[in-house]
């Protein structure tokens, strides 16, 4: 018994011998837009040696995550969505930055925060960001942030504008509607219609929108390929509930609840 003891302490030792890597990370492959969890080994930027680049040295923390195409099939603006889980002060909630292999830092948004006693530092928090694979290739991307509480929360141009406002033949809204903006699409709805658009999945129309801002017509009109046209109306669905869950520039996820059994017409004239 004492022997084998002896053979299992030494092989417990052997094993915290061997040196492990930083950044060897294995790769994740992309299959949807479905949140992903992300705990991989950290590199801090004055452990590494001169040749290793690093964005940008104010940020001290970085990690790396690996996109893999393996259907042939070129992926432009990917919608991205990644779980990470930070230590304790080493990620001051305005800091998150996500950089491209190229060193171009890449417009993202942070949500489903959590974060230590500090309520200035994240525990964790869901990274979104719209990704470029090549066919048969492999995309990587660097996510960096600091304990550095000075740093300001990036400002990116917005895909999606979200506004609630007032009026309706001047471009403006009546109070019972949301809007949405994007370059590609034009949404108008009623506050008892619900979903989630981004720039990725909505693509209402190829060529020059022409929307009716004056009209009473909307929940939410989606015509993915163009192929009803520029316009679409329809019947507004049954009175309900919507609230915001999350808002940013580069997507928007809105909750909506109506009686059971409610149902709403939709037509394409």
């Amino acid at each position: 018994m004492d022997k084998k003891r002896i053979i299992l302490l030494g092989a417990f030792f052997a094993l915290l011998l061997i040196p492990m890597k930083l950044g060897d990370m294995a790769t994740t492959s992309f299959a949807n837009d479905s949140p992903v969890r992300e705990d991989r080994p950290i590199q801090i930027a004055d452990t590494l040696d001169e040749t290793t680049p690093w964005w940008n040295t104010t940020f001290h923390y970085r990690r790396h995550v690996n996109l893999t195409d393996t259907n042939s099939t070129p992926r432009v603006d990917v919608p991205i969505h990644m779980w990470f889980s930070f230590e304790n002060n080493t990620c001051y909630e305005n800091s998150i930055r996500i950089v491209d292999s190229n060193g171009v830092e890449v417009p993202s948004q942070v949500y489903n925060k959590s974060y230590w006693q500090d309520p200035d530092y994240l525990s964790g928090a869901t990274l979104f960001w719209y990704a470029n694979i090549s066919s048969d290739s492999t995309a990587t991307y660097w996510i960096y942030y600091s304990e550095v509480n000075s740093l300001e929360i990036p400002s990116y141009d917005s895909v999606v504008w979200f506004a609630r406002t007032s009026g309706s033949m001047s471009g403006k809204f009546d109070v019972n509607y949301w809007s949405f903006r994007g370059d590609w699409y034009n949404v108008t709805m009623y506050n008892s219609a619900g979903g989630k658009m981004s720039n990725g999945a909505h693509k209402l129309a190829d060529g020059t929108w022409d929307w009716d801002w004056g009209t009473a017509s909307g929940s939410m009109h989606w015509n993915p390929d163009g192929l009803g046209g520029e316009r679409t109306n329809d019947i507004s669905p049954i009175s309900g509930t919507t609230s915001v869950n999350v808002d940013g520039p580069l997507f928007i996820n809105y909750t909506t609840q109506i009686p059971f059994g409610s149902y709403a017409k939709i037509f394409f004239p």
